[in-house]
């Protein structure tokens, strides 16, 4: 987390952790503005395992410090996003944050959760989803969903 936070943390005030470079879900589209021939000044594109491999608490070892977190959000702003496509951009990404920020980051017994481990709740997710007609992008090709576990890259 930025110094920023620290800043406030040393104060007392309390925070929601939603860093760009982990939370922030409509990243990687390219620049917005049409004079500009570059990449969005947050890429690179947050999968879902990437957002829910962010840990707000890792780099603050103060457990008063720790307090002072009361959560942790994901962001998807409007300057390339319309009803279109804010399904896509906002889901699975989110229910990955909900899972961490609910659950944390570590299991009863201190062992650091692993995507491989939320991956079938978060699929069951997604399809109760899309039967509501929530259009949830599929986090991973249909073949893997159906085959947990199945391959593993080395």
């Amino acid at each position: 987390m930025s110094s920023q936070f620290q800043t406030q943390w040393s104060r007392g005030i309390r925070s929601i952790a939603s860093p760009a470079n982990s939370c922030y879900l409509d990243c990687s589209h390219g620049a917005w503005m049409s004079n500009w021939d570059g990449d969005s000044w947050c890429d690179p594109f947050k999968t879902w395992m990437h957002v829910y491999n962010f840990d707000p608490l890792a780099k603050i070892t103060d457990s008063d410090e720790q307090t002072l977190v009361i959560g942790a959000e994901v962001a998807v702003w409007a300057e390339q996003t319309d009803e279109t496509v804010v399904d896509q951009r906002l889901w699975p990404g989110a229910s990955a944050m909900a899972e961490t920020a609910w659950f944390g980051k570590k299991d009863t017994e201190g062992n650091v959760r692993r995507t491989e481990q939320v991956a079938s709740r978060l699929h069951e997710q997604r399809f109760r989803m899309v039967g509501r007609r929530i259009n949830a992008e599929p986090m991973q090709p249909l073949w893997c969903v159906r085959n947990l576990g199945a391959r593993h890259l080395p």
